[in-house]
């Protein structure tokens, strides 16, 4: 089945047999701006802070989490939020990533291989 955000956190909110008003209380958004999310009129629209927020509430386990961060990528211009926040935690991504983009990530991969041998 294809999921499209909203319809993920009202399935998941019914799982755990929340209100659209108890999850909105708990994730501090207003009931409004939740019901908008869920029937997509806000899809696009939907920060990382709201999302961390929404993951807490509904106390999502990893792969949860992971479909909740890729199903708002189109938010983060078309990249999960918790890839963002790992290239953020850990700048030496930046260059791979560069090298990737490239087409040259063997080469640099090989490189870095070289470097760790030698250590």
């Amino acid at each position: 089945m294809e999921y499209k955000l909203g319809k993920f956190i009202l399935e998941k909110r019914k799982e755990k047999r929340m209100s659209l008003r108890e999850l909105a209380s708990r994730a501090e958004i207003s009931a409004t701006y939740l019901s908008d999310i869920e029937n997509g009129r806000k899809e696009y629209d939907v920060s990382k802070n709201v999302l961390v927020k929404l993951k807490n509430a509904l106390e999502l386990n990893e792969n949860d989490t992971e479909t909740l961060y890729s199903l708002a990528k189109e938010s983060t211009n078309g990249v999960p939020v918790d890839v963002i926040e790992t290239i953020n935690e850990y700048e030496e991504l930046v260059p791979f990533l560069r090298e990737v983009k490239r087409g040259n990530y063997k080469e640099f991969l090989e490189e870095l291989k070289n470097k760790n041998d030698k250590t």
